[in-house]
């Protein structure tokens, strides 16, 4: 595996969660489309996450990190999750990783999938690491994920929820998301300020809804997994494709609002990833050079999607040294 970094990272922005300033549509001005899903339109909904309680645990995982699961209340749904915490590490707040997962059909998929290595690994140098579920997934409950983005309203609901977790540090916090995790993570840092401190694109899907909306109905459509779940494409079927809507694509992807992102973003991607191409985060580094955003590009030859050995091992190292300067390391 070779590696490979472009850019440089500057400091992270401190400061308490805000509100962004954005522009109220008039009655009309909005373009056909799923106008929840707006970026603008997100970061104007406010934060409702609360009632956060650990449920019961799942052991030790290793000799320094026990997992628990947990509920949390994101606006009127119960989400479940899983955590790991630091032992024998103090008695915290530790700072905290958030972890995204990646998508599954509903029925392959339980608390933890794609992402108790990352929460093992951070738990065990000392961040309180926690993975939520989502709506739909596990024993959450079922909410709208289509004409709204619900996961990505359960991620932002999350970080409010996370002020009342007493094991958590609210102030430091650091975000991984993996593929369709990491689009939920450019939804989070465009539509929130001074909450994220660090955020790591993990095999990201791309910025641009329209190259996910191609890639759904061509690559991953012959990739679905045999008994898995399938869900209706009710945005193209209420609304039409992206060349009948295109300002309401524009508006619903992420890459058109790097300008909004206060934290340092490191991507991951494997030039061998079959699943969502290099040159979707090549694009997403660029965007953000263009932005004056700070970005790291890493490369890595010969991984899949979900890193193996060696490579995995990198890629948490790099991620646990950017976690910790920017994100243990803040003040």
């Amino acid at each position: 595996m070779r590696i490979t970094r472009r850019g440089l990272l500057k400091g992270a922005v401190a400061g308490g969660a805000a509100t962004l300033p954005v522009r109220v549509a008039a009655q009309g001005d909005e373009p056909p489309g799923p106008v929840a899903r707006y970026i603008e339109n997100i970061a104007r909904r406010p934060q409702r996450g609360g009632e956060f309680a650990f449920r019961a645990s799942r052991g030790m995982q290793g000799n320094r990190a026990e997992a628990r699961t947990f509920a949390y209340r994101s606006d009127d749904l119960t989400i479940t999750g899983l955590a790991c915490l630091p032992v024998g590490q103090g008695g915290g707040p530790w700072p905290v990783a958030v972890v995204n997962h990646g998508y599954f059909p509903f029925n392959q998929y339980d608390s933890g999938y794609d992402t108790l290595r990352e929460l093992i690994f951070f738990a065990s140098n000392g961040y309180f690491a926690i993975a939520p579920d989502y709506r739909n997934y596990a024993g959450s409950d079922a909410g709208e994920n289509q004409l709204e983005p619900g996961y990505v309203y359960d991620v932002r609901n999350l970080l409010d929820a996370l002020r009342f977790v007493a094991p958590a540090d609210s102030g430091r916090v650091g975000m991984l998301g993996h593929s369709m995790g990491g689009g939920i993570t450019q939804g989070v840092i465009v539509t929130t300020s001074g909450q994220v401190r660090a955020a790591s694109l993990y095999g990201t899907v791309s910025g641009d809804e329209t190259d996910n909306y191609t890639q759904r109905r061509t690559v991953w459509a012959a990739q679905a997994s045999p008994g898995g779940t399938r869900e209706a494409d009710r945005v193209t079927a209420r609304y039409g494709t992206p060349d009948a809507i295109p300002e309401a694509y524009r508006r619903l992807s992420p890459i058109n609002y790097l300008d909004r992102v206060d934290c340092p973003v490191q991507i991951h991607h494997s030039v061998a990833d079959a699943v969502c191409p290099f040159s979707w985060a090549e694009k997403l580094r660029d965007a953000f050079d263009a932005a004056g955003k700070p970005v790291e590009l890493v490369t890595y030859r010969g991984q899949p999607h979900s890193f193996q050995g060696a490579g995995w091992q990198q890629f948490a190292d790099a991620n646990l040294a950017f976690f910790d300067r920017y994100v243990k390391g803040a003040q």
